[in-house]
């Protein structure tokens, strides 16, 4: 009784057992067709699970070997992404072998390509296409084998023309053929769908935009459109929409890498999942310190800083370091804190930002101030107080050996020539100024730059006059002509001719005075010509007894032509003032 119970027991639980498992089926499509000997056609091979999502098929084609041969295989349009084997085939078996898998989530649907087979008749008969073997495995994590059924197709194969009878000259009737039928054709799912995002258009770049905006363009036909935003690669889109939506807006997401899930629905069922992903980093970069290992107060014009900065999201991407108002620098991110040298700095105080930017933008920026200390000045030891006119200038001094020396020239506070030049090992220099000094005073100053680029302060203040070339003139011919108290006379004379002419040209006197002035100044220019060619004769006399000095020969040439020039110049001013008079 007992034995007699469990074995009933036993056969409703064998009943109940499929009941539970869901259904999935391997089919050929078109399951028949007339063709002819040369003809080429195509089946492909297909998978059904409706119910339940699979994510990996294999299995074996069978055909005739004798009336088909396969010519190729494709691919395209496979819902598998991966492929455990390449697809094959042996015309000598008469078999085509597969095996691919479906990422996650799998693939559910009424009818999923797998592969296509290129067949090419050989000869006539009936072809009988069937999928011998096969496996379609649930995506449950267990790979559980959930294939309920293999398909098949059936070819018929016509003659390529009729044989005429042996036994009667008239021709047979041809036999009728019924119409081709057509192939079944199983409802398409959608194709894959393009997301697109106009605030996040790069999949690869960070964003500090927390707010993304996706679209994507429905297929003809579409029935639903279920969506989802993870931060999980393999999610499966959850949250539905019909009717179905065509864009989607996320708000306030948190820093990190996202990806955005989009799958359709139309009468195929539900299509493959497209995914989007998006980069985003609201936070700057954590704040950081600069550091000086030098110290921040020194001589050397180029010191060293010491700064690192982290960001948790998008990462460095550039530090913009400058100092003052001059130029920015960039430099690359590093591991370890880096060590930058800056550019050349004059004495005195400065500050250095250096500016820590993430790949999506964000920045921070850190200060700090140090100082450059002036090196001793260089001393000015030896100059002339005074030159004449054309004279070079010759300067000594002491400062660093070797150092660089930068002499400046100024006249009423403008620089007017600048020279360089270099101490010796000891620190000796000595420079010439290569610009002719027009007659004035002058006043130069010094400033040594040391080998690290460390300027002094301006040196001690010395002052030159120069000479005018009229004074100059006169004095040569006081000291160089023999008869000097005729010369010095003669400078009196010509002093007071300058000292008339100058009352004459005043605009402020009256015309009595201007009267007397021209008088005056008409008496001493006849006195002064008589003296110049007094002393021009004196000189004749001189010539024949001795050698005259280069300095009298040049008085003999061309001093007596300056003062007819002067003559006529003035003369020209005092007819002109005759003129006004009348």
């Amino acid at each position: 009784m007992f034995q007699t119970f469990s074995k009933i027991l036993i056969f409703f639980a064998f009943l109940l057992l499929p009941l539970s498992a869901k259904a999935a089926t391997l089919f050929l499509s078109p399951s028949s067709g007339t063709y002819k000997p040369g003809d080429s056609f195509s089946v492909s091979i297909y998978t059904s699970s409706a119910d339940q999502a699979m994510n990996a098929a294999s299995g074996v084609l069978s055909f005739p070997k004798d009336t088909l041969e396969v010519v190729s295989l494709s691919k395209g349009g496979s819902i598998f992404s991966l492929w455990a084997q390449e697809p094959s085939f042996s015309n000598s078996a008469g078999t085509v072998n597969f095996e691919g898998i479906v990422l996650n989530p799998g693939f559910t649907g009424g009818s999923g390509k797998i592969l296509t087979v290129n067949l090419k008749v050989k000869s006539s008969g009936t072809a009988s296409l069937r999928l011998s073997s096969g496996s379609i495995l649930a995506n449950d994590g267990l790979g559980t084998n959930i294939l309920s059924g293999l398909g098949s197709a059936q070819m018929t194969i016509v003659s390529s023309a009729l044989e005429p009878d042996q036994t009667t000259s008239e021709p047979k009737t041809p036999p009728k053929v019924s119409p081709e039928p057509k192939p079944e054709t199983p409802p398409r799912l959608p194709n894959d769908i393009d997301i697109v995002s106009f605030t996040h258009p790069d999949q690869k770049i960070w964003y500090n935009n927390n707010t993304p905006e996706f679209s994507w363009v429905l297929p003809k036909g579409t029935l639903e459109v279920r969506t989802l935003i993870t931060t999980s690669t393999g999610g499966v889109p959850t949250i539905v929409y019909s009717p179905p939506i065509s864009n989607k807006k996320v708000d306030k997401l948190d820093d990190g890498t996202y990806y955005f899930l989009v799958q359709i629905k139309t009468a195929g069922g539900w299509g493959n999942i497209a995914r989007y992903q998006v980069n985003i980093d609201t936070t700057a970069p954590e704040s950081f310190a600069i550091s000086f290992p030098q110290g921040k107060t020194g001589f050397e014009s180029q010191p060293f800083i010491l700064f690192q900065a982290t960001d948790k999201s998008s990462g460095l991407l550039t530090y913009e370091i400058k100092v003052g108002d001059g130029i920015v620098q960039n430099v690359v991110p590093a591991q370890v804190p880096i060590s930058h040298r800056l550019p050349p700095q004059k004495t005195g105080s400065h500050e250095v930002s250096v500016t820590a930017i993430d790949n999506a933008g964000n920045k921070i920026t850190s200060l700090s101030d140090f100082t450059v200390q002036a090196i001793e000045a260089p001393v000015l030891t030896f100059y002339p107080r005074e030159i004449d006119y054309g004279e070079l200038i010759r300067i000594r001094g002491t400062s660093y050996p070797n150092a660089d020396v930068q002499l400046f020239i100024q006249k009423e506070n403008l620089i007017v020539s600048q020279e360089e030049t270099k101490a010796n090992s000891l620190g000796d220099f000595s420079v010439f100024v290569t610009k002719r000094l027009h007659p004035g005073d002058y006043t130069i100053t010094a400033k040594v730059v040391d080998s690290r680029g460390v300027e002094s302060v301006d040196s001690n203040l010395i002052t030159i006059a120069v000479k005018s070339q009229f004074l100059v003139e006169i004095s040569n011919l006081i000291n160089h002509f023999p008869l000097k108290t005729l010369s010095l006379a003669l400078v009196m004379c010509l002093l007071f001719v300058m000292m008339i002419y100058t009352i004459y040209k005043g605009k402020d006197h009256v015309a009595q005075e201007r009267k007397r002035t021209k008088k005056a100044f008409e008496k001493s220019l006849k006195s002064l010509h008589a003296q110049i060619e007094d002393h021009v004769n004196t000189l004749s006399k001189i010539q024949t007894k001795r050698r005259l000095t280069p300095e009298e020969i040049m008085f003999i040439d061309n001093f007596g032509k300056k003062l007819a020039e002067l003559d006529g110049a003035l003369s020209k001013e005092i007819e002109a003032e005759k003129n006004n008079d009348e």
